[in-house]
C-alpha cells in the first residue's frame, strides 16, 4: 500500500506554488499550509470516476441543472486547495468555476478511495469540505462496491445512506438516478 505524503519543505505552501511542481502524474493538495502528496490513481478507481462522471454528465446536461468537473481540478477553499475526483457546480454557483480553479465550495464532491488516500478523504479532507459549505459528499469504494452518501447539516456531514447494488438518488439533484452496478467494474 502506498501511503500519503506530507511535505513540509516549506513553512507554508500557497496555491500559486503548486504551478511551480512538475507535471508528474502525483496528486497535490494544500492543507492548511501543509503540502499534501499521493501517487495517480489505479485504473480501476479510473473507470468508476469515468463510469459516474458520465451519469452525472447526461443527467447534468438534459436536465441543464448545472456542471460535472473531473479530476484534475484544483479547488481552493480558501488557502486549502483540493483535487476531488468528480465535482458539481450547480448553476446558481456557476461563477464560482473560473479559469484554473473552482473558486469555493462544489454543491457535490465525489471521492473514490484508494489504498493511498482513504484515511485523507474521511478525516481532515471531507471535515475540510463541510467546514467550506460542501451541501453533499460522496465517498465510493470500488473494491467493496459501496457508495456512502453524506449531506451537510450545520458544517457537519452526516451519512444518509450506504449503498452498494442498487438505484438511487438525491434531493440534490432531482430526477437523477444513478444506477450503481453500472458503475462498478466487472466482478
Amino acid at each position: 500500500m502506498v501511503a500519503s505524503t506530507r511535505y513540509t519543505l516549506r513553512n507554508y505552501y500557497v496555491y500559486e506554488d503548486l504551478a511551480t511542481f512538475p507535471h508528474d502524474n502525483q496528486r497535490r493538495e494544500l492543507f492548511e499550509g501543509d503540502l499534501i502528496v499521493n501517487p495517480a490513481p489505479l485504473i480501476q478507481h479510473q473507470r468508476v470516476s469515468r463510469r459516474l462522471g458520465g451519469i452525472l454528465d447526461r443527467h447534468l446536461t438534459q436536465s441543464a441543472q448545472g456542471e460535472v468537473l473531473y479530476a484534475p481540478t484544483d479547488v481552493r477553499l480558501g488557502d486549502n486547495v483540493f483535487e476531488p475526483d468528480l465535482l458539481v457546480v450547480l448553476n446558481g454557483g456557476l461563477a464560482k468555476i473560473e479559469k484554473a480553479y473552482v473558486n469555493g465550495p462544489p454543491d457535490l464532491v465525489v471521492e473514490i478511495l484508494s489504498p493511498s488516500s482513504e484515511a485523507w478523504d474521511r478525516g481532515r479532507k471531507s471535515t475540510a469540505y463541510a467546514r467550506a459549505g460542501v451541501r453533499e459528499y460522496w465517498i465510493l469504494d470500488a473494491e467493496r462496491r459501496q457508495l456512502e452518501q453524506f449531506v451537510l447539516e450545520q458544517d457537519v456531514f452526516v451519512r444518509l445512506a450506504v449503498l452498494s447494488d442498487e438505484t438511487f438518488s438525491t434531493t440534490l439533484l432531482p430526477g437523477l438516478q444513478v444506477d450503481l452496478q453500472a458503475v462498478w467494474p466487472a466482478a
